[in-house]
């Protein structure tokens, strides 16, 4: 290659550069123009104390986001400056997914301070409570609430963490998307601890304190919901315990459908919120439609001692996470001694599972009234009503005083339709069965009174062991089940018939010659 073909190549690349840096100046130049302002406002999202938020389009990014300004009113208040910028700040810090992430801080070219943040586009659980208050609630409803509850308690362990109290949880600060995301928002009250013993200390991840931070003797968050140390302007006392309570706050809401102080005038409620004298939940709706799990769950959070509630966040969620999993899915209900809960006969719509006490199951049976047995804690009735239309096969009494818990039979349909089909078939199926085979019994009873022996022989051949002298033996108390006979009646019949040993203090019932006496009872009852 010549030096005048080299010139000529150098002087084409430097062209070619000259143009595409001309190119991208043009692109950027119009990009300017084109973004400028970068934010347009497209809608109102809404107003709060000191702040407006708006949904915006950032032209640049060509993506919806919200926008939160100061209000004017506000824009000369220092301490109203200076809580809008650390609540950006802390925010931005805070990186959870039920957080709201915070994209930028500054001011608009009207000189209106302001922060962008995502978007949320759904509804807050105060709308929701609102539509439970019209609509009622049900069971799958109460669920999805605290799973979004139990969300929250994430979002706030991560800031507990970080040193971080958001002092200000409430229903109209939790936000659900349209999708199923739910964030903790507005942390414009939220306090950054410095002691040690409150929050962890510095090197450990902590948000820093920002400038302009004290703590000053005014009160933050919101009275309806606030914890006593809030109330009563205690600063150094606020902590994540502090968060736990407004956690029980709002777990109130959801049960009582409002808030735990609701007086009109700010200086009463702030007066009740100082000593925790919220309306008990007892005294609010019947406890009957309050699950017992959730009842205590409230009644620990908002205990007004701070050593008497949960000792973080993550215990409080585990309670709530027990119950969502089933572990304490159904409300409590007592009984006085010789209540009946369930009588011979009636229609059934609801099952019970005994929790504490003891109840007797009787049945009539040949006109006379008999206990057929004695069911203890963790034992179940009336549940073949439920899964069989029909009466009631039995009564059951309490003994002494019995707490239940209730099933409900809509409960137990949304239950099931959880399950397989195949499933909830067999289990209605086999309380079908059961059903037929007590009425059966019950026809048989009346028609051949002594066929008791013969019965609890061919239950023995069923279900009974071989001894080693080539007898059968079974549980009394299972062959008193089975057959749906008294025991003492059963057990005088048996022992009118010289092959069976009845031994009821070790639950122990012994057939001899086990062939022979099936036999000749088959014979006599045909006979």
């Amino acid at each position: 290659m010549t030096d005048a073909q080299g010139n000529r190549r150098a002087r084409g690349t430097d062209a070619i550069a000259r143009l595409r840096a001309a190119a991208v100046r043009a692109d950027l130049e119009a990009l300017a123009v084109e973004c400028s302002p970068r934010l347009e406002v497209i809608g109102s999202v809404g107003t709060g104390g000191t702040g407006q938020v708006d949904a915006v389009l950032d032209r640049v990014l060509r993506r919806k986001a919200a926008k939160k300004s100061l209000r004017e009113q506000h824009e000369q208040n220092p301490r109203s400056v200076r809580r809008f910028v650390r609540e950006a700040r802390i925010t931005s810090q805070l990186d959870h997914p039920g957080i709201v992430p915070v994209h930028d801080l500054g001011v608009d070219p009207t000189g209106r301070l302001f922060f962008t943040l995502k978007l949320v586009e759904g509804h807050t659980l105060s709308q929701i409570l609102d539509g439970w208050r019209s609509d009622g609630v049900e069971e799958a409803a109460l669920l999805d609430v605290l799973d979004a509850l139990i969300t929250v308690c994430d979002a706030l362990s991560l800031a507990h963490s970080r040193g971080v109290v958001h002092c200000d949880v409430k229903p109209e600060n939790i936000m659900i998307g349209d999708y199923g995301a739910v964030y903790l928002m507005d942390w414009g009250s939220a306090l950054v601890l410095e002691d040690p013993e409150l929050g962890p200390s510095p090197g450990a991840g902590s948000v820093p304190s920002l400038p302009g931070d004290s703590r000053d003797d005014t009160v933050s968050g919101t009275p309806s919901y606030m914890a006593p140390e809030q109330a009563n302007v205690e600063i150094e006392r606020i902590g994540p315990h502090t968060d736990v309570f407004g956690i029980g706050a709002t777990l109130y809401e959801i049960l009582a459908g409002r808030a735990p102080y609701t007086e009109h005038e700010e200086l009463l409620t702030l007066e009740l919120a100082s000593e925790a004298r919220y309306t008990p939940l007892a005294d609010m709706v019947e406890m009957e439609s309050v699950p017992p799990l959730l009842a205590q769950t409230v009644s620990r959070a908002m205990a007004r001692d701070i050593d008497e509630r949960y000792p973080d966040v993550d215990a409080l969620k585990a309670d709530l996470v027990r119950y969502v999993r089933g572990g304490d899915t159904f409300p409590a209900q007592t009984f006085e001694p010789g209540t009946v809960v369930v009588r011979e006969g009636d229609e059934g719509d609801r099952a019970f599972i005994i929790n504490r006490g003891q109840c007797e199951v009787i049945k009539d049976i040949d006109g006379a009234r008999e206990v057929v047995r004695t069911l203890g804690p963790g034992e179940v009735f009336g549940e073949t009503a439920l899964l069989s239309p029909g009466p009631r096969t039995a009564s059951v009494v309490a003994v002494g005083t019995v707490i239940v818990q209730v099933i409900r039979g809509d409960v137990l349909t949304q239950e099931l339709g959880s399950v397989r089909p195949w499933l909830h078939q067999l289990l209605r199926t086999v309380a079908a069965r059961f059903r037929e085979a007590d009425a059966k019994l019950a026809r048989g009873r009346a028609a051949h009174a002594p066929s008791a022996a013969l019965q609890a022989a061919m239950y023995l051949h069923t279900f009974g062991a071989a001894t080693a002298a080539g007898d059968l033996e079974g549980s009394w108390s299972a062959l008193c089940r089975g057959l749906g006979v008294g025991a003492e009646r059963l057990q005088a019949e048996l022992e009118a018939d010289e092959s069976f040993a009845v031994d009821a203090a070790r639950d122990r019932v012994t057939l001899s010659s086990p062939q022979e006496t099936a036999a000749r009872l088959a014979a006599e009852a045909s006979g």
